[in-house]
């Protein structure tokens, strides 16, 4: 578990994660982001692609929990 928030922060920290194949650095596709949870009421995409920082970990529960929060 501290490695793996260990990992989220600097995720956070340095706003890029891992780089999948063919990924350039820093980059994430904001709306596949979004579109991986199923819990949203708001899907105003380009206000949340406007207004937060993305962030991708290798847990995807600190990922639904950090949209989730948004």
């Amino acid at each position: 578990m501290k490695h793996q928030l260990a990992a989220a922060l600097l995720v956070v920290a340095t706003g890029c994660g891992p780089l999948q194949p063919g990924e350039a650095a820093g980059v994430l596709d904001k709306r596949a982001q979004l579109e991986r949870f199923d819990w949203w009421d708001n899907r105003d995409w380009d206000w949340y692609a406007d207004n937060i920082p993305f962030l991708e970990t290798p847990d995807a529960e600190i990922d639904a929990t950090y949209y989730y929060r948004w």
